[in-house]
Parts: C-alpha cells; structure tokens; sequence
C-alpha cells in the first residue's frame, strides 16, 4: 500500500514539474527594471545576459518630445521634453511571447 502511496506522490510531482515547465516556457508578461544604456541607439540594459536594442523596445508617445500650443489669444508654444536619459531606470513589460518590452515609465 505503501508503494502505492510512493508511486503516486512521485507521479504527481512530475505532473506538478511539467505545469511549471510549462507555463514558464510561454513567455508570459512580467515586469522587469532595467537603465537606459545608450540614447542613439536605444538600448536598455537588464542584466549581464540581457541588453535590449532598439528593435525589441516599444517606447509610449509621453516618453518622446511634445509640441504644443497653450490656448488663448496668443498661444505660445511649449515644448515638453520627457525623452530617456542615459542611466535612467524603467520599467518595461514584457509582453507575451517575450520579443518586445514596454517601455512603461522612469522609476526614481
């Protein structure tokens, strides 16, 4: 009986092994902090096996210059300057599939 017990808590220790195998192969989203390592190229350095060029990186419209006109007789031009800066931190979404980050912000 015993042995069946030993048998059956090994199968199901396998099962659980394969679950995880599994759903760690899928690449799912997951959120990582990486620093801006250069501007021109973009690239963002994750870890020492992990540096992401620009082609993998998916950088939000308010994380680039913005041009714009206040309202009122006489608008003025304003400019907003968001861009990354060598050295900043983000956070980047890895999105399924694990081919492109999201930008998502500059961490403090």
């Amino acid at each position: 009986m015993s042995s069946n017990l030993g048998a059956m808590a090994k199968f199901i220790e396998t099962i659980r092994r394969i679950a995880v195998q599994t759903v760690n192969s899928m690449n799912l989203t997951k959120a990582v902090i990486g620093t801006v390592q250069s501007i021109e190229p973009l690239t963002v350095f994750i870890d020492a096996k992990l540096t992401l060029p620009a082609e993998c990186l998916i950088v939000p419209a308010y994380l680039k210059p913005i041009e714009a006109y206040t309202e009122g007789e006489y608008p003025i031009k304003v400019k907003i300057d968001n861009v990354l800066k060598s050295g900043d931190k983000v956070i980047l979404l890895r999105m399924q599939g694990g081919q492109k980050f999201v930008i998502m912000g500059v961490v403090s």
